[in-house]
């Protein structure tokens, strides 16, 4: 049985800090992927009592920015998975290309190997990402397989409920 808490959450986010976005999530904790070249955000809590008395508090993250072919103990990323694991609706898959015109594809494959999600696209030069819904797709772990020009590049995540 769940317990009930004496207090609602509702996280918002800003990227100046003034002008505050819907509510992005309700749990105790809220798991954030930013888009490419964002090197900063706000984020907001309304801590809601069960006698419906709202504080918030506002904080202010710096994040640096990672560049995703980088090597670091000897591992390659061709390309990153947010967040992971995950209990969200969506992931976030991060990439970047070298040349002018690179033909991309996506696939979205499960543990019994189906295809469940895939995208083929050509792109520019410079850092990419891909949001992707799973909110219809059960715990467990799956996988996301990157192809830059017909060079496949797979890695997992986990998905939780």
């Amino acid at each position: 049985m769940e317990e009930l808490l004496p207090y609602t959450f509702e996280w918002r986010i800003s990227t100046n800090g003034v002008n505050w976005g819907n509510v992005v999530g309700t749990n105790q904790s809220y798991d954030l992927a930013l888009p490419f070249g964002q090197e900063q955000i706000h984020a907001r809590v309304d801590v809601v009592s069960s006698d419906g008395q709202t504080a918030w508090d506002s904080h202010e993250v710096q994040i640096i920015p990672i560049h995703l072919k980088q090597s670091f103990n000897n591992i390659n990323f061709e390309f990153l998975i947010s967040p992971n694991p995950t209990k969200q609706e969506t992931i976030n898959v991060f990439y970047s290309t070298n040349a002018n015109i690179t033909n991309v594809k996506i696939n979205l494959i499960d543990s019994f190997g189906r295809v469940l999600y895939n995208k083929d696209k050509n792109v520019e030069q410079g850092e990419h990402s891909d949001n992707i819904s799973i909110k219809e797709f059960p715990e467990g772990i799956f996988y996301i397989q990157l192809t830059k020009d017909g060079k496949p590049t797979t890695q997992s995540f986990l998905k939780l409920k």
